[in-house]
C-alpha cells in the first residue's frame, strides 16, 4: 500500500488562505476544517486538487453518514471554484479605497466603528483593548499633532511592557503624525490593545477611528 504524502505545508498554507480558512460548502466559519482530496487520490497534492471542508462536510463527502447520497466530485470542484471565486474578490476589495463596502458581504460583520479626539500626556499612552477572534481585520487611522508611535500588542505583551519596559508586539510604527487606515489582521483569538503612544515633553491631540471586522 502506498504511503500516504500529506500536502507540503506551502501549499496547505495557500488552500488555506485562499478560502479564508472555511468550509467551501456550508461556509460557515469558526468551524475547524481539514483539507480534502477531490479525486481521492491522497498523493495528488495538486492544489486544484484540494479543498478545505470542515468535519460535517467531510463527513458528508467520504460517505460517513449513512445511506444518504455524498457529494459528487463536480460538485465538490464547484463549490470550491465558486467559494474560492468569492473569496478573491473580497480579498481584493481590501486593497481598494472603497474597503468599508466590504462590510456589506454577508461572510464579514463589522463589529466596531469608533471615533474619538483625545489628548496624550507627555510619556504616556492612550490604549483600546479588543476581545477578538482569529482573523479579525482592523482598520486603524489616527492624526496627531505631534509624532507618536503605534503599538499592537497582545494583552500579555502589553503588561510584560507595563512592568519590564521592553516592548514586543505585532506591529510597532515608530514616530508619524497620520496613519491612513493601517490593516492589521489577528493572528489568533486573543485580547489585542491598540496603543497611541506620547514620547513627547509636550501633549499632544489625536484624532483617531478604529474599524473592526470579523
Amino acid at each position: 500500500m502506498n504511503k500516504r504524502i500529506e500536502p507540503p505545508a506551502i501549499i496547505a498554507d495557500e488552500l488555506l488562505y485562499k478560502c479564508r480558512h472555511i468550509c467551501c460548502i456550508c461556509q460557515e466559519k469558526h468551524k475547524h476544517v481539514q483539507i480534502h482530496h477531490i479525486d481521492e487520490n491522497k498523493n495528488n497534492n495538486d492544489i486544484d486538487n484540494l479543498v478545505a471542508l470542515c468535519l460535517e462536510c467531510h463527513s458528508k463527502v467520504t460517505g460517513n453518514e449513512g445511506l444518504g447520497r455524498k457529494y459528487s466530485r463536480n460538485e465538490i470542484k464547484k463549490y470550491k471554484e465558486s467559494w474560492e471565486k468569492k473569496c478573491k474578490e473580497l480579498f481584493e476589495a481590501k486593497g481598494q479605497t472603497n474597503y468599508e463596502n466590504w462590510e456589506k458581504d454577508d461572510y464579514v460583520v463589522k463589529i466596531e466603528d469608533y471615533e474619538e479626539t483625545c489628548i496624550i500626556k507627555p510619556n504616556e499612552h492612550y490604549g483600546l483593548p479588543y476581545d477578538l477572534k482569529e482573523n479579525a481585520e482592523l482598520k486603524i487611522y489616527f492624526d496627531s499633532e505631534l509624532e507618536i508611535d503605534l503599538i499592537i500588542q497582545s494583552e500579555k505583551d502589553y503588561q510584560y511592557w507595563l512592568k519590564k519596559g521592553e516592548i514586543i508586539s505585532y506591529e510597532h510604527i515608530e514616530d508619524s503624525k497620520r496613519i491612513k487606515g493601517f490593516l492589521f489582521l489577528t493572528p489568533k483569538e486573543e485580547t489585542i490593545n491598540i496603543l497611541f503612544v506620547n514620547k513627547n515633553k509636550d501633549k499632544t491631540k489625536v484624532n483617531l477611528k478604529i474599524k473592526i471586522w470579523e
